[in-house]
């Protein structure tokens, strides 16, 4: 069994699939690896337009470098405040819909 992760990940703009697609089409989506160096890239064309939404890199895990269990009380406990899902989504002015929408609690602040 090989474990890898995505280190060092920067979102760089947000990639819609949605309703959109009637006027402009399903975008043409792009992973590319180097696997010389592990760098992985997502992105987009729509038109002649091309997108880069994400950038990372993927590592393999040794039992060296695979991480703890997070301490979920412990985590929550050192946050200032919580919010609920509903609430979050609501505040994002986005229609999230289904797998999109599987925040239940989210916590931020402190540490």
């Amino acid at each position: 069994k090989r474990l890898y992760s995505l280190d060092s990940v920067v979102f760089r703009t947000m990639m819609f699939l949605d309703d959109d697609s009637q006027l402009f089409g399903m975008p043409l989506v792009r992973l590319q690896l180097d696997q010389t160096t592990g760098s992985l890239g997502l992105s987009s064309r729509r038109s002649s337009a091309l997108t880069n939404h994400a950038d990372m890199l993927l590592r393999l895990r040794t039992s060296s470098t695979s991480p703890g269990l997070l301490d979920i009380p412990g985590t929550q406990a050192g946050c200032s405040h919580g919010i609920t899902g509903d609430t979050f989504y609501a505040a994002t002015g986005n229609d999230y819909r289904g797998e999109f929408r599987s925040l239940q609690e989210g916590w931020a602040g402190g540490f």
